[in-house]
């Protein structure tokens, strides 16, 4: 991975954080909060000296935790498509009337 792939994948996790920050300023939300991770990797195999398998790796995952009213609901996610991360949204703001308060 070059440099400019990890500065790519920086922006996205900042622009996703604050997409779903910003949806939840919107919202009324008394607070939220996002945790993201995104990592790349590479396995590399290989037998009697010779390359067998090499394969690129990358997994992302977000959970998003509302906060109002005194309650708390969480959701997670590894799609961070816009329409996933409004679903998202949305199941942790239905969630969040459901519970009872801390």
């Amino acid at each position: 991975m070059g440099l400019q792939d990890m500065g790519a994948d920086k922006v996205d996790l900042n622009d996703t954080g604050q997409y779903l920050l910003q949806k939840a300023k919107s919202a009324g939300i008394d607070q939220a909060e996002v945790d993201l991770t995104s990592a790349s990797g590479v396995a590399v195999s290989a037998r009697l000296g010779k390359l067998e398998t090499l394969e690129q790796q990358h997994d992302q995952s977000l959970t998003l935790t509302l906060y109002h009213n005194q309650c708390a609901a969480s959701v997670s996610s590894t799609d961070w498509s816009y329409s996933a991360l409004d679903q998202a949204f949305e199941k942790a703001r239905s969630l969040v009337g459901f519970v009872q308060p801390d």
